[in-house]
Order: structure tokens, then sequence, then C-alpha cells
């Protein structure tokens, strides 16, 4: 499976982090304390928010990355667009923390990522991404399209917490 765009490049992005961590990260204990494993409630409660853009916020474990967590925020409406922020944070400093991503999703983009497909995942847990699916490609291509991404929140976090990098 070749994977591309944004949710491809996401999902390459953190199996080479977590195959190959960058100094400061392959010294902390990564797996020696226990995150919060993911919940198929919480993530269908969250797509029902996300489909009329209803205010929420969703912790949530960064896939493919144990150790991070993620903080999504749907703001609510503002210019026909629905305002959502993803913050992401390692585990064990959560009070630190930097934006991944500050989206303005359309309407024609919430209708995709809260489509039938997408509940089942979140029920089953089971996400995928390839770039041979149709679907997938326009759920990427719309998120490059509405989303602001930050692709160096790790670097962020890393600069944040000095202590993390001598533990």
């Amino acid at each position: 499976m070749f994977t591309c765009g944004i949710l491809g490049g996401l999902a390459v992005t953190s199996r080479a982090i977590a195959a190959n961590p960058p100094p400061a990260l392959a010294s902390q204990s990564l797996g020696k304390q226990s995150t919060p494993s993911y919940r198929s409630d919480a993530a269908v409660q969250y797509l029902d928010s996300l489909s009329s853009c209803s205010p929420n916020s969703q912790l949530m474990p960064l896939p493919l990355l144990e150790g991070f967590i993620t903080n999504t925020t749907i703001q609510g409406w503002q210019s026909n667009r629905c305002v959502v922020e993803t913050q992401v944070w390692f585990y064990e400093a959560p009070e630190q923390q930097a934006v991944m991503s500050t989206c303005r999703y359309r309407p024609e983009t919430l209708a995709f990522m809260t489509d039938a497909i997408a509940y089942e995942q979140a029920r089953t847990g089971h996400y995928s991404f390839d770039s041979s699916n149709q679907r997938d490609m326009a759920i990427s291509n719309a998120m490059t399209e509405d989303c602001a991404f930050n692709m160096n929140w790790l670097d962020e976090l890393l600069l944040l917490d000095e202590p993390l990098k001598t533990r």
C-alpha cells in the first residue's frame, strides 16, 4: 500500500519516528507508563459532535506513536467553516503542548470525515489509509485544503522540555 497526502504523510512520519526516534525521545521511558487506551465510545461521540460541528473536546492517543496524546477541540462554526484545533503532548509532560493542526473544515469535508466508513472505523479502532482508495484521497485532499499543519510539533515539544532531553 502506497501512501501520500496529509493522512498518508502523518502515518509515514509517525511510523518513521516510532522506528527511529530522535535522541531526546530514544532515552525516554516510552511505553513504561501506560497511556490512555483507545475508546470507541469516545471516538463515536467525537464523530457525532464533528458531524454537526458542535463544540467538544476529545483526548485520544496519537496513532502509531505510543506516549503521545492529542486533544482535538471542535470550536464551532465560523464563517460557514467548522474550526477544529488539535494539540499534542508527551503523556508524561501534559503541561507542555504544541499545536499539531488548525482546521477550518468545509461542510463537504465534514461529510467525508463523518460518513458510515468513519463510524465503522471509530467503532472498531481499525483506521487505515490507502492512496488508491478514492475516499481516502478525497479526505486527504480536503484536509490539505482545510487545515494548517504544524510539521514541527515534535521539535517544539522537545525544545519546550529541556529536562525531557536529559531524563
